[in-house]
C-alpha cells in the first residue's frame, strides 16, 4: 500500500453503501480488520442508515456544499469550481453521484497523487509538478477543509467501533496530509448542527 496515496481511496470508499464486495475487502485491511471481527455486514449496513440519513435525527451530511456558509449562487460557483478539477484531470463522475460527496473528493485526491507518482516513474517532472500543485490546492480549498468534519461528526454519533476507527482514521490522515503538502486549509465558517440521538426506532463509484 502506498502510504500517501491508498488512504485516500480506502477512507473515500468508507462512505458508500456497504455491498458484500466492500465488506469483504475491508475485512482484509489490517486498518479495520479488528473493529470488523465481530460486526455483520448486515449490522454494517443498520449503522450507515441510521449515521447517513438525513431524515433520521438530522444525519451526518456527507457533501462539501453543506459545510460551507454561503448563499446559493457561491454554493453554485463551489460546485463548478469542484467541478473543474475533476475536468482538468480527466476525472468522470458516475451519472447521479454528487462531485462534493466526500468519497468523491477523497478518490479525486487518490487520482491525483497517482497520476503524479506515474509522472515521476516516468521522469515527466512538469506533468508531476502540475499534479501535485493540483492535489494541494484541491486539499486547501475543498477537501482538507471540511472532510475532518465529517471524521469528528463520526467519533461523536457512532456506536458501531468501524466507523469510530474510520472516524479517527479520516481525522488523523488529513490532518498528516496537510502537514506533509504543507496545506492550511481554508476555515470553513458554518458546520452541519448535531443531530438529535440516533435511536433504534429508526452504488455509483467515481468513474475515472
Amino acid at each position: 500500500m502506498n502510504t500517501f496515496i491508498e488512504p485516500y481511496k480506502i477512507l473515500g470508499a468508507c462512505f458508500r453503501q456497504p455491498t458484500t464486495e466492500l465488506f469483504e475487502t475491508l475485512q482484509e485491511l489490517e486498518l479495520f480488520r479488528e473493529s470488523l471481527r465481530s460486526c455483520s455486514l448486515e449490522a454494517l449496513r443498520r449503522e450507515y442508515a441510521l449515521l447517513f440519513s438525513l431524515t433520521v435525527g438530522g444525519g451526518i451530511a456527507m457533501n462539501e456544499i453543506e459545510y460551507v456558509d454561503t448563499h446559493g449562487f457561491n454554493k453554485t460557483q463551489l460546485l463548478a469550481d469542484i467541478s473543474g478539477f475533476y475536468q482538468a484531470f480527466g476525472m468522470r463522475v458516475a451519472a447521479g453521484e454528487r462531485v462534493d460527496f466526500v468519497g468523491v473528493e477523497m478518490e479525486f485526491m487518490h487520482w491525483l497523487l497517482t497520476k503524479e507518482k506515474h509522472a515521476l516513474d516516468r521522469n515527466e517532472q512538469s506533468n508531476a509538478q502540475v499534479c501535485g500543485d493540483a492535489a494541494r490546492a484541491f486539499l486547501k480549498e475543498h477537501a482538507g477543509c471540511w472532510v475532518p468534519s465529517v471524521g469528528q461528526r463520526l467519533l461523536q454519533e457512532t456506536r458501531l467501533p468501524f466507523y469510530r476507527n474510520v472516524g479517527q482514521a479520516l481525522v488523523d490522515f488529513i490532518e498528516s496530509e496537510c502537514q506533509r503538502l504543507e496545506v492550511e486549509p481554508a476555515v470553513m465558517t458554518l458546520v452541519p448542527s448535531a443531530p438529535g440521538p440516533i435511536t433504534d426506532d429508526h452504488e455509483c463509484p467515481c468513474g475515472v
